[in-house]
């Protein structure tokens, strides 16, 4: 008698389509019944022959996510790529989306689910899986709750302990699991691409040239030279270093754009007229700031660095910044010779006047902001003090007495 009323109850719910808060209350509460659970698996079947439950879920809308370093957790530019659309890389519209840590602690299981996945396939895979005691009726409870159409392709994170109510509710929020990228400043793109490799996403030589294409470079928006007659050459300067969280399949472009937004958000309207008064083009700023984060590791130290460099600049002196020239030799062996001084490049601020060719690394925010508000001094040298810290002159002379007292263990 009761299997006939718990059936008539579905009935009611599936054939007229009041499947209301209400009755899904009363079904959670029946199926968690001990006395009632022989009866799942009857209503499941009977569920199956009165429903099209092969629906294809619906793809996931692939997000890409920056988390800051910091404890706002601020999120930052998400992309957004469709199944089977173009691809955009506007970095002017932005979705938040609440994502799934990547640091639980507990024994979770990656479970993927692809785009077009029907959900009795999904199901199924769950409960071959162990993550799920009956495939039934998870596809039941997806069903009663609208959800069937509603789930997100996706890489996920689901912990043995999890339910079917809150494994269902992840899919369907898209709660994807995330992949830790972190860029430490002062790296060149082709450093990053070996770090984005290693975290799964493509090959370093695809993201190398990549970071290279024009029309990429065109689209995405990024600084022009300071003759404002062509693009950067490159993303070199503008991959924000920073740690990212990143689902499996964002690509390429989404990484980098994900990088370069960051870089303007970094890179305030006002330094734009800060541009304009000390005489730079916002790329010639990227420029000198990418030389002050590879010369120094002490970010007290970099407004004099900065100082020093505006000074020589102002007195058309050659820059000689020893970064500069290892950057323009492509097989460097990690010692630099009287050869690669002199040799011509155009990166060489020793053979070259004013700024290189281009940046020569991706800086970070202490650098940019060194190189906009340099301290005031008469400093036109430095040298290192083998502490990762320098001695500072303002002759030739007395730059020469730190030379040899520093570098070559003389008073």
């Amino acid at each position: 008698m009761f299997k006939k009323i718990f059936i008539a109850f579905f009935m009611i719910l599936f054939v007229s389509g009041a499947c209301v808060s209400g009755g899904i209350y009363m079904f959670q509460q029946f199926i968690s019944t001990p006395a009632n659970l022989t009866l799942h698996k009857q209503a499941a079947e009977f569920y199956n022959k009165n429903s099209d439950s092969g629906k294809d879920i619906t793809s996931s809308k692939l997000t890409v996510k920056h988390i800051k370093e910091t404890n706002s957790q601020e999120s930052v530019s998400l992309h957004e790529k469709k199944a089977n659309s173009q691809e955009s890389v506007d970095l002017h519209e932005k979705e938040i989306n609440v994502q799934e840590s990547v640091d639980s602690h507990e024994e979770d299981n990656l479970f993927i689910i692809k785009p077009g996945e029907s959900l009795q396939h999904m199901a199924k895979r769950l409960e071959e899986r162990g993550l799920i005691t009956n495939r039934h009726l998870f596809r039941l409870l997806a069903m009663v709750r609208g959800n069937a159409k509603k789930i997100q392709a996706g890489e996920y994170k689901i912990s043995s302990t999890e339910t079917p109510e809150v494994i269902l509710k992840k899919f369907v929020e898209g709660k994807v699991h995330l992949h830790r990228i972190t860029i430490p400043e002062g790296l060149t793109v082709k450093e990053i691409a070996e770090i984005v490799e290693k975290a799964g996403f493509g090959n370093r030589a695809d993201f190398i040239r990549q970071a290279s294409d024009p029309l990429f470079i065109a689209r995405i928006g990024i600084f022009i030279n300071e003759n404002k007659d062509k693009l950067s050459l490159s993303m070199e300067g503008y991959l924000f270093p920073d740690t990212y969280f990143f689902p499996a399949g964002a690509t390429h472009k989404e990484i980098m754009a994900t990088m370069i937004s960051r870089f303007k958000e970094i890179f305030k309207p006002a330094w734009f007229e800060r541009c304009k008064k000390l005489g730079f083009s916002p790329h010639e700023i990227v420029i000198l700031a990418s030389i002050i984060e590879k010369e120094t590791g002490a970010d007290h130290e970099r407004p004099i660095i900065s100082s020093v460099f505006h000074n020589r600049l102002k007195r058309n002196m050659r820059l000689q910044s020893d970064p500069t020239v290892i950057y323009g030799i492509p097989d460097f062996n990690g010692n630099i010779t009287r050869k690669d001084l002199k040799k011509a490049t155009p990166y060489n601020t020793y053979a070259i006047s004013g700024l290189p060719a281009g940046p020569i690394a991706n800086p970070g925010e202490h650098s940019i902001k060194a190189a906009l508000f340099p301290d005031k001094s008469d400093f036109i040298y430095f040298v290192s003090k083998n502490d990762k810290t320098h001695h500072f002159s303002k002759t030739l002379r007395a730059h020469n007495r730190a030379v040899k007292k520093y570098q070559l263990g003389n008073l």
